[in-house]
């Protein structure tokens, strides 16, 4: 639900596809986190500073909490977050 109150399937999404959205936006950061180091990040490192440092990741758990309990439920919820931070 979008803080507004709009149902996920009511929200335009750039290229009308959420989940290319969603990755763009990982990949954005993902890349950042490289740029901002000045060697390669230990496994999972980068996922966590994401999902538990940045307010995006912050928003996408809040996302995923809301559009799971909706219906119809998003189905790509379950790639919203890896396995080690849900």
């Amino acid at each position: 639900m979008a803080d507004d109150g709009a149902h996920w399937k009511s929200v335009a999404w750039p290229g009308n596809d959420l989940m290319t959205t969603l990755m763009d936006i990982r990949l954005y950061y993902e890349e950042a986190a490289l740029a901002l180091t000045d060697h390669v990040p230990a496994a999972r490192q980068a996922d966590a500073w994401f999902y538990r440092s940045t307010e995006m990741g912050k928003l996408l758990r809040r996302f995923k909490e809301q559009v799971e309990s909706q219906d119809p439920p998003f189905k790509g919820s379950a790639y919203l977050l890896p396995q080690h931070e849900q």
